[in-house]
């Protein structure tokens, strides 16, 4: 998966520029909780965000079923029905 690959890239250039400076142990692992405190971050707002996007879709296409209800009876047409 691409994703594996980004991240895997990622960590074998973070790890390369850690041994160039020395950071390693204890630091190194603190440096770990870091990264994965940013990834953990990001793919948490992506979920917020793609949650949000789900409720204002499904809100929208309430709200227009509702719109299209009421424009039927308004024209004394039968309800529409989603096939």
């Amino acid at each position: 998966m691409e994703l594996h690959k980004t991240v895997d890239s990622a960590m074998d250039q973070l790890t390369s520029l850690w041994d160039t400076i020395g950071i390693v142990g204890e630091l190194r692992t603190a440096r770990y909780g870091v990264v994965l405190k940013h990834v953990r971050g990001l793919m948490e707002d992506m979920v917020q965000e793609e949650t949000a996007l789900r409720d204002r879709l499904i809100a929208s296409i309430d709200k227009l079923h509702a719109e299209v209800t009421q424009l039927c009876t308004e024209m004394n047409l039968p309800q529409y029905e989603v096939q």
